[in-house]
């Protein structure tokens, strides 16, 4: 369904904070693959009642190594059944530019592949 998930660069460590939509069904498995990879749930609620099928905001929160942090956000975004985007976005002192553009740092990339990267102000 879509999410989105923000990076903010701390010395050699990265705070992410962000929501994923989740179907009712994804709930459970995303929210135990995070706990047990030390992602904070911050917050779990709907927007939209009687919706079909039942839609959930996961919000979340996490502290550590980038390619940590990464890699524990794509285990539980892998057991999503959908092929939403997530949008994914960081400050420029997170990216890299290359020709005028924001470049995302390579740890980005075990996301997953269904990302849209932006950069934050």
């Amino acid at each position: 369904m879509g999410g989105w998930l923000a990076f903010e660069p701390d010395g050699e460590t990265v705070l992410v904070m962000g929501d994923l939509v989740l179907t009712q069904d994804e709930v459970n498995p995303v929210v135990k693959k995070l706990e047990e990879r030390g992602i904070r749930i911050t917050a779990l609620h709907n927007h939209l009642l009687r919706a079909e099928p039942a839609t959930m905001y996961l919000h979340v929160m996490g502290r550590g190594y980038p390619v940590k942090v990464a890699q524990a956000l794509h285990e539980a975004l892998a057991l999503r059944a959908n092929d939403g985007v997530l949008i994914v976005t960081a400050k420029s002192s997170a990216a890299v530019r290359i020709d005028g553009n924001i470049a995302c740092p390579s740890w980005f990339g075990l996301l997953g592949e269904s990302i849209k990267i932006g950069s934050a102000a």
